[in-house]
Order: structure tokens, then C-alpha cells, then sequence
């Protein structure tokens, strides 16, 4: 789920035993990751021993996508100090997005023993569980993270929808759709996720008024443009129903269920 924060710029757990320089941190806030990394090994040569070093040296590579670099120097932020969650999370979203999920769940798992109501930790740990299909797992947590009463509750009932559409409980799917709707009117894919529910209730305008509302979001979803082919395919506009399925693979390629339909 992309709304919820993966890597987040400061950790509210730092402690240091002295002052970061100053060039760091205003490198880290101006996102020139590539520039902080440049710098930053002789600093850490001198100071091996302070975690936050290798902390922004790990965050600097994860935030350029070079997850396989970020999780060694992760790690030994970890190894000097073992009592950050953080570390933990962000350990756990690295292995995640190179696609080892059972490390992941570790490291998520681990971070959530030292603070059990972490909703950052929490919420990926139910959304790697909800990608593994481990659905009743994955809704515990969530049920638990709206209980912590964040400002991202929005999202938590998202996730919850899409299990129940995923599940075939078209009824509940819609239900947390809309309360996370009302809570956030902003995100486009889960209009769009409310919308094939509806296209599966046979409720096409109701679809079709999302659709508009979700496209008005995010011009370029491809999960818009095909609901919207699904849409004028039963209409019985086949060309405007072609001109929306070629849209959305040309948004995703691989985009298999947009080639089906245009077959």
C-alpha cells in the first residue's frame, strides 16, 4: 500500500553520543542521497560506532531504491543498537521489495516485540501478510492498528476492502471502501477498487461516477482505464470500451486482464 510511510526521514528513537554534522542532515532533509553517501564513509571510519552513521547511510541507499546496499548497513546500525524498531522496520520493507518476504516477516515481527503498537511496523507487516494471502493474519493486525487510532486509519480499511473483495465479500469490500473514502476523498485507487465492486454488483453508473471522480485523481491509473473499458463494454460502446483497454496497456504492458477483454 503506497500511502502508508516505507522510509521515514527521522527517527523519533535516535540517541547519539555526539553531534551529527550538520551537512548530513541538511543533505538527508534536501533529498541529495547520492551527495550524503559521497561524504559520509570517512565520517563513519572515524565514529564506527554510532549507529545513526550507518542508519542514514542505510535510509540514503533504500530511498535510491538500492535496497540490496541499504540492508548490510542496516544491519550494523542494528548490531550497535539493537532497541530501535525502526531499524527493524526499515530492514524488513528492504527485504520485502527485493522480494524475500520470509525475511521481511521477520525483521517486521522482531520490531513489533519491541513496541507492540507500532502502527508504521504494524501496517507493513499486515500488508506483507495480505500479499502473501495470509488473510486472517494480515486483518488481526489491521483490526489492530484501527483500534491505535492514527491519522492513516484511512488506509488500514482500504487494505481491509481489498481483502474482502479479494474474498469475494463484495458486501463488506464496499462498506470499508466507503469509510475509508470519507475519511480520505484523495485516493484515487480506492475509488477505482470501489468501482469494480460495484461493476461486479452490476451497479454500472455507480462505477462509472467513481471511475470519473478516481480519473480526476490520477489521469494515468491503469486499473482506471480498464474499469472504464469494463464499463463501456457493457454499454455496448466497443470502441470507446477498445480505445480505454489499449489506454491501460500502454499505462502497464503486462497488463493481462486488459488483453483478455480487448480478445
Amino acid at each position: 500500500m503506497s500511502n502508508i510511510p516505507v522510509f521515514q526521514n527521522k527517527s523519533k528513537l535516535v540517541i547519539f553520543s555526539y553531534d551529527i554534522p550538520k551537512n548530513l542532515v541538511t543533505l538527508f532533509k534536501n533529498k541529495e542521497y547520492q551527495k550524503l553517501l559521497d561524504i559520509i564513509p570517512p565520517i563513519i571510519e572515524k565514529n564506527p560506532n554510532e549507529y545513526i552513521l550507518w542508519y542514514l547511510k542505510g535510509l540514503s541507499f533504500a530511498k535510491l531504491n538500492n535496497f540490496k546496499d541499504a540492508v548490510p548497513n542496516l544491519k550494523t546500525a542494528l548490531k550497535i543498537n539493537s532497541q530501535n524498531p525502526e531499524i527493524y522496520n526499515h530492514i524488513g520493507m528492504c527485504y520485502k521489495l527485493i522480494g524475500k518476504f520470509d525475511s521481511a516477516q521477520k525483521y517486521f515481527e522482531m520490531g513489533l516485540e519491541l513496541k507492540k503498537d507500532d502502527f508504521n511496523i504494524m501496517t507493513n507487516l499486515a500488508n506483507l501478510l495480505k500479499d502473501k494471502g495470509d488473510f486472517s493474519e494480515a486483518m488481526e493486525l489491521y483490526n489492530r492498528c484501527i483500534k491505535l487510532n492514527t491519522d492513516n486509519q484511512w488506509g488500514i480499511y482500504y487494505n481491509i476492502g481489498l481483502i474482502h473483495q479479494l474474498q469475494n465479500n463484495i458486501k463488506e469490500a464496499i462498506e470499508n471502501y466507503e469509510i475509508s473514502i470519507n475519511m480520505n476523498p484523495y485516493h484515487a485507487d480506492t475509488y477505482t477498487s470501489l468501482s469494480e465492486c460495484l461493476l461486479d454488483s452490476n451497479d454500472t453508473e455507480s462505477a462509472y461516477k467513481l471511475l470519473q471522480k478516481s480519473q480526476k485523481l490520477e489521469n494515468n491509473n491503469f486499473r482506471t482505464q480498464h474499469n472504464l473499458g469494463l464499463y463501456y463494454k457493457h454499454k455496448d460502446q466497443t470502441e470507446i470500451a477498445i480505445e480505454c483497454f489499449e489506454n491501460s496497456i500502454k499505462l502497464k504492458p503486462n497488463n493481462y486482464q486488459s488483453y483478455y477483454n480487448l480478445g
